[in-house]
């Protein structure tokens, strides 16, 4: 069985949507082959967004939320929207909520993360 682990943030999540949002779209659009699949062509989709959430609380949540779903012996596939929250601009301090430098820091690390599974 595969996984597809998608993070991200209110967009991510579904937020607003009366449908749950594209991750439940695509998982449904899975779920449809899902039912004549074997288990061993099963794919399990997982939505991991947050509302609110940047890089920062993702980067440090990444690594728990992937253990506890893989399995070492099957596909794990990552899927990353994250971003429009950091790019967020504080008018009060001039600068967005998480300066380019820490984004691209969060980013390299949840990269590498994912690389490593």
């Amino acid at each position: 069985m595969s996984h597809i682990l998608v993070f991200g943030d209110s967009i991510t999540h579904g937020c607003w949507d009366t449908k749950g949002g594209w991750v439940s779209r695509i998982r449904a659009h899975i779920d449809k082959d899902n039912g004549s699949l074997s288990e061993m062509n099963y794919v399990m989709v997982y939505n991991l967004g947050i509302s609110g959430e940047t890089s920062a609380p993702l980067a440090k949540r990444f690594e728990q939320e992937t253990e506890c779903r893989l399995d070492p012996a099957e596909p794990t596939f990552f899927i990353i929207s994250i971003g429009g929250n950091d790019a967020a601009w504080l008018k009060n301090k001039k600068r967005n909520i998480v300066p380019l430098p820490a984004f691209k820091r969060n980013m390299e690390r949840i990269i590498r993360m994912a690389r490593k599974y």
